[in-house]
């Protein structure tokens, strides 16, 4: 993969959305070359209001409040309106969905945007300030629409105004509300089925008869991470025996549960308590690939009864990618690098090491193993390793705010990524 891609700073990975029939292969993010602008600015995010709303410093020192052109998340600080979200019910299992979901937005554009340098491009079809006189703009992030990115990923709607990248933000919501995606989820709060452990009929047709929907792997959380498994017949499936499984291996095997015609099961990544519409796998950390994975169901036989198939599946079985440097920080642990697995199986980074062009070098500890899809954060400061983060142990910043370059290597010195900014 070396010299595969140059990034700036910071870089935001634009997430690929499946549709309820496969991947959404059709879809274009718009770039920030082709959205029609008229000018364009380079701030700091300070603060992320909520999940569609942040505070900048511009590069003078000067401050301003930004509302994202085009977009509407959830409202996190006040009354929810189910009414705003298509198909969406006026139900209180549904106002608390959109409220969770709006928490999720919020948390979402918190991980990706706050303390990042971005850049704000402004539409010369839609005002430049809003009703209560924030800025209107596209959130540029290395040439990625964060706008978009909520919209396809499911965490905002389409907000009915006037703007020029309007049709490709609404082919994306379409995609996200296909596959009943974060809040699109909403729609049915209660996750659909019957709700009981009792069967619809009392015929019991076979496992032939189940369809795996979709998989929704960019989830917030472990349990957010699920699949949905229908079926397609007009008799009730009994599950005992069939086995959920990925690419990797990770898998489920149901038991004690039969679904009623037209019935819907959600398989959660987590941990949980099973009942007729909800089953845990018991992981405790992500297994569903966000850029391609391939999921089977297998009846207790050993058939196949249906695989589904989203994004790159082929890919190999782990892959360490760089996603971004964070070189313009303010402490030592907030100057860090982003590493994921973007293959389809966990991989072992015992004696990887990440080294900076100065040869500032950090080797990974013995059986620290990254899942497929996981991503790893190493700060520059010290703390204490976890699977989330690990530490380099330094008293100074390594990273050079003008440009560097991060490279990984393998134990024997091979490189696997590079990434200069």
């Amino acid at each position: 993969m070396v010299g595969r891609k140059l990034l700036t700073a910071v870089m935001v990975v634009a997430m690929v959305a499946t549709a309820a029939t496969g991947s959404v292969g059709a879809l274009t993010a718009p770039s920030a070359d082709a959205t029609t602008a008229v000018s364009e600015t380079t701030v700091t995010v300070t603060n992320v209001v909520d999940g569609d709303t942040v505070d900048i410093e511009y590069q003078n020192g000067s401050t301003d409040t930004v509302r994202l052109l085009g977009v509407d998340t959830p409202e996190t600080y006040g009354s929810v309106s189910p009414g705003e979200f298509e198909g969406v019910p006026d139900t209180q299992a549904s106002r608390e969905c959109l409220e969770a979901a709006g928490e999720n937005a919020s948390a979402y554009a918190t991980d990706r945007l706050a303390g990042r340098t971005v850049t704000l491009q402004f539409d010369n079809q839609a005002d430049r300030r809003g009703y209560y006189g924030r800025l209107l703009a596209y959130v540029q992030v290395n040439g990625s629409n964060f706008n978009y990115d909520l919209v396809e990923t499911g965490h905002a709607r389409v907000y009915d105004s006037t703007f020029s990248e309007s049709e490709s933000f609404y082919n994306a919501e379409s995609a996200a509300q296909a596959a009943e995606r974060n809040v699109w989820d909403c729609r049915t709060p209660d996750d659909g089925g019957s709700g009981d452990d009792s069967s619809d009929n009392e015929s019991s047709g076979d496992a032939s008869a189940l369809s795996i929907a979709w998989v929704n792997a960019e989830g917030d959380s472990l349990n957010d991470e699920r699949v949905k498994i229908e079926t397609t017949g007009s008799s009730s499936v009994t599950l005992d025996g069939v086995t959920l499984s990925d690419a990797a291996g990770h898998s489920h095997t149901f038991s004690g549960l039969t679904l009623g015609a037209g019935d819907a099961v959600y398989v959660h990544t987590g941990s949980g308590t099973d009942d007729a519409d909800d089953r845990y796998m018991g992981y405790e950390m992500e297994i569903w690939n966000d850029d391609g994975d391939t999921a089977t169901l297998t009846a207790a036989n050993g058939t196949v009864v249906d695989e589904y198939q989203y994004g790159d599946a082929s890919g190999a079985p782990g892959e360490v990618t760089i996603e971004w440097v964070n070189a313009e920080v303010d402490s030592l642990n907030a100057e860090r690098v982003k590493l994921t697995n973007t293959g389809n199986g966990p991989i072992d980074l015992s004696g990887y090491t990440l080294s900076d062009a100065a040869n500032h070098e950090f080797a990974f500890p013995d059986g620290f193993t990254l899942g497929a899809g996981e991503s790893v954060y190493v700060h520059t400061g010290s703390g204490t390793d976890d699977s989330d983060d690990l530490y380099m142990g330094y008293e100074m910043e390594i990273w050079n705010d003008g440009g560097d370059t991060a490279t990984v290597r393998t134990a024997d010195g091979a490189v696997v990524d590079e990434l200069s900014y």
